[in-house]
């Protein structure tokens, strides 16, 4: 574990639906939507729709740049395919793997206490899984 991490940061998350607590998708570039939250408060800044998920391809390279332009510096998501992944390492996105969390407010505290695992670009074995 990371330990307790203690930097305000704008996260997004890979949202289903529309009910709370917010269900996590268990995709990134075909996920419904994307919740902004500010790490240190919790504050739900924002619902962004996911305009790029039903792109033929590379849908998680457009929702990189979505959420870039959106201002966020980090994703809790599952793993990404490999065109985001470079994607993400261009813009110096982090991110974290999901892991077990089913929704945005677990996600977060998980996030919080540091026992979300960060992905790095170093990190190959990520890869197509549920991109």
């Amino acid at each position: 574990m990371n330990g307790v991490v203690n930097k305000k940061m704008k996260l997004a998350f890979c949202v289903k639906g529309s009910d709370f607590p917010l269900s996590l998708d268990d995709r990134f570039g075909r996920s419904d939507k994307f919740c902004i939250v500010e790490s240190r408060t919790g504050e739900r800044l924002k619902m962004v729709e996911n305009t790029m998920k039903d792109l033929s391809g590379s849908a998680g390279v457009g929702v990189v740049q979505l959420l870039f332009e959106e201002g966020v510096e980090g994703i809790v998501a599952p793993h990404l395919g490999p065109t985001a992944e470079d994607a993400r390492n261009k813009v110096n996105m982090k991110l974290w793997d999901q892991g077990d969390s089913k929704n945005v407010d677990d996600a977060l505290y998980s996030w919080e206490e540091g026992n979300l695992k960060e992905i790095t670009g170093d990190d190959k074995s990520q890869g197509m899984y549920r991109a």
